[in-house]
């Protein structure tokens, strides 16, 4: 994901909005064909994990049917994208974001241009993603998915102005996307913006299913002194992503603000059992840890 806040919380990456908002689009013809348009090669493109090994067979049962057509030049580009999925899939990064540039010069698109990015991103680092991410977006300085994964771009290089900046321009275009409020009540909560709150709340009255959503909401209660009803969305937050360690550690340092020494030690000794490598407030999550352990032991001697 390429939204992971360092140091507390996340902003929701684009691919996230895609599992909640993509559909198969369909026309039906003048002959009574229905016509699976070129919103649905972006929507079997861009779907992931166990997702993957499938797409072949969603194809061929798609083709199965004599009343669907595909609205493209030819059945091979179709076939071609899926195949520069696979490739990232295995991850041959470099070999895929090749592909997707080709397959960009044939067919524009911002979710290919997406797919590009990633695998650009996997295969030389974030900068290199970011760096091609801009230059594609002056070709197309109006696209809502691009702006979102450069937003988050920047951010995970440290550029929190600039991303700032561009989730309130896109903001202003998009103003109840429950995603926008979300990354930016994240960024304000790290300024002292005053609007992190309110921010957080609209997000989440908008989408109260989603787990990031919840967390962020859950944190900005917290850092705002409300610890027993940050708790309840954070709890709630984990039941939807019991596997966020990040969610974990917003929790312990609810329960320590509560006073609740030991149930947050065993939170924490719990997150860092079970997080992966990737799990960015580790170094928070120790000294907490440590700093809660101390004064276990004051207590008690």
């Amino acid at each position: 994901s390429t939204g992971r806040i360092t140091g507390h919380t996340r902003v929701v990456a684009v691919n996230q909005v895609f599992h909640h908002i993509c559909v198969f689009v369909h026309d039906i013809g003048q002959d009574g064909k229905i016509i699976i348009v070129d919103d649905c090669v972006d929507f079997l493109v861009q779907w992931r994990d166990n997702f993957y090994h499938r797409i072949f067979d969603i194809f061929n049962l798609l083709t199965r049917f004599d009343r669907i057509t595909f609205k493209i030049d030819k059945e091979k580009i179709l076939l071609g994208i899926i195949d520069q999925a696979l490739f990232q899939r295995q991850g041959q990064d470099a070999a895929a974001f090749e592909r997707f540039s080709a397959a960009i010069a044939k067919r524009p698109s911002a979710l290919l241009a997406l797919r590009a990015y990633e695998a650009k991103r996997d295969a030389e680092g974030l900068a290199a993603g970011v760096a091609f991410l801009e230059q594609w977006q002056k070709q197309d300085p109006g696209d809502d998915v691009i702006a979102q994964a450069l937003a988050e771009g920047y951010y995970g290089l440290g550029y929190h102005e600039k991303a700032r900046q561009l989730f309130e321009q896109r903001l202003a275009q998009s103003p109840d996307n429950p995603f926008l409020l979300n990354n930016l009540a994240v960024i304000y909560t790290e300024t002292g913006d005053p609007r992190a709150l309110d921010y957080a709340k609209r997000a989440y009255d908008l989408m109260p299913g989603a787990a990031e959503i919840g967390d962020t909401l859950g944190w900005v209660l917290v850092r705002e002194g409300e610890l027993n009803e940050g708790l309840k969305h954070l709890r709630d937050a984990r039941s939807r992503a019991a596997s966020d360690p990040g969610i974990g550690y917003h929790i312990a340092v609810a329960l320590k603000g509560l006073g609740r020494t030991e149930e947050a030690i065993n939170e924490l000794v719990q997150v860092l059992q079970t997080a992966g490598d990737g799990f960015p407030e580790r170094e928070q999550a120790l000294r907490l840890l440590d700093e809660l352990r101390a004064v276990r032991s004051a207590r008690s001697g």
